[in-house]
């Protein structure tokens, strides 16, 4: 078990799974927390610097992989971003937002709008207008 704590914020990381905190939470998908280092650091450092819900769960998709086999497993996604999506219910704040962040984001050098930290604001940008509009999303990240 890994614990940081960043600024208020407390993380819980745990290969495979993470227990609620009362606070924002990351997740990596392999068995070890090292093994996932290209991407949790980074992710750490910049949910550090945006303003985001304290219940909000991010899970870093560590392997293509896993990635690939996330999105088989879930028939509901579909026209999905190669590199992130978010789970919310607009209607319901109790039910916690949660990201996934595909790992490879970490390792290539993806164009600005498919930067780690510009995916992780376009995703805040849904949670925090409680929409689904693409453009409304990327206006928030923009903004933040």
């Amino acid at each position: 078990m890994l614990r940081r704590q960043i600024g208020p914020t407390l993380f819980l990381l745990l290969g495979f799974s993470a227990f609620p905190l009362w606070a924002t939470e990351v997740a990596v998908t392999t068995k070890t927390v090292k093994a996932c280092d290209f991407a949790l650091n980074p992710t750490l450092a910049i949910i550090k610097r945006v303003p985001h819900p304290s219940n909000w769960k991010v899970v870093i998709v560590c392997t293509d992989m896993e990635w690939d086999r996330l999105l088989m497993l879930d028939k509901r996604i579909e026209h999905i971003s190669n590199y992130a999506f978010t789970r919310f219910s607009p209607n319901d704040p109790t039910i916690r937002p949660v990201t996934y962040i595909r790992g490879h984001l970490f390792v290539e050098n993806p164009p600005f709008n498919y930067r780690p930290e510009r995916v992780l604001k376009h995703e805040l940008g849904h949670i925090f207008c409680k929409c689904m509009n693409e453009d409304t999303a990327s206006n928030w990240a923009d903004q933040h």
